[in-house]
């Protein structure tokens, strides 16, 4: 149900979509049946509440939708959209196509400033990972009400 709502919005707004295969690299997952891919570290949050969904949710009820900026290696988390738990939808980014693109635009800053990071200043860098950290939090906490 989330993931309908998302591409009935943000994901069906042509300014977003340019913008995605502009400057991403999309990858969408329906974890209806399957798990995720275990190479890909970052996902460690959303795996964890996929787990708990699965566990606190009837069947219909288990859907969330969101996006996740990564890192090229699949090793660092960018940036997230937060909650696309479909009893969220109305605060979630994912269904606004404003906030979304503005989302959009954060992470491809973000990660340009993560990449010079990696190189210059190795401090910053992890101030950066905290603050990231601290956002995927705040905004993967409604998936484990």
């Amino acid at each position: 149900m989330a993931s309908r709502m998302a591409r009935g919005s943000s994901l069906s707004d042509k300014k977003n979509i340019q913008q995605i295969n502009q400057d991403f690299v999309p990858l969408t997952l329906n974890l209806s049946d399957v798990d995720f891919p275990q190479s890909y570290p970052a996902m460690k949050p959303w795996i964890a509440s996929l787990k708990q969904v699965r566990k606190t949710c009837k069947a219909p009820e288990r859907g969330f939708s969101t996006t996740v900026v990564i890192t090229p290696d699949a090793n660092d988390v960018i940036a997230t959209s937060g909650s696309g738990y479909h009893t969220r939808w109305q605060q979630a980014l994912n269904y606004n196509p404003s906030r979304y693109s503005a989302f959009l635009k954060e992470a491809k800053s973000r990660f340009e400033l993560f990449k010079r990071l990696e190189k210059t200043n190795k401090i910053a860098l992890n101030k950066l990972k905290e603050t990231i950290n601290n956002e995927v939090k705040s905004r993967n906490h409604s998936y484990q009400e």
